[in-house]
């Protein structure tokens, strides 16, 4: 069984691109018969590992850029979230008297 703490962070997992790695590793043993056998394999199994998406990072490290732009922009959203309440608190507050009449003409 795999135990994630034994591995290294860019260790490769992925089964289909192991097996194109143990196939070059011991392509010299093969004989020239068994080589034009294997090239569709080899080649499929190329094309897959150059056009496969990127593996997720199994390191627990933050890109600083990324933070630095999620703390800007939340502190952006809290400031408008902050200023819209505050605008419609300031429009009840001021158009409409106590009793919940409207204070205004042009107002419904």
């Amino acid at each position: 069984m795999l135990d994630e703490r034994h591995m290294a962070p860019d260790e490769e997992l992925d089964i289909m691109a192991l097996s194109l790695k143990a196939i070059e590793g011991h392509w010299m043993l093969y004989t020239p018969a068994q080589r034009d056998v294997l090239m569709p394999y080899v080649r499929g199994l190329a094309t897959y590992e150059a056009s496969r998406p990127a593996a997720p990072r199994r390191t627990n490290v933050v890109d600083f850029e990324t933070a630095l732009i999620k703390a800007r922009l939340s502190k952006a959203v809290a400031r408008e979230r902050r200023s819209a309440l505050v605008e419609a608190r300031n429009v009840l507050q001021h158009g409409v008297n106590e009793f919940g009449d409207c204070l205004y003409e042009d107002m419904d």
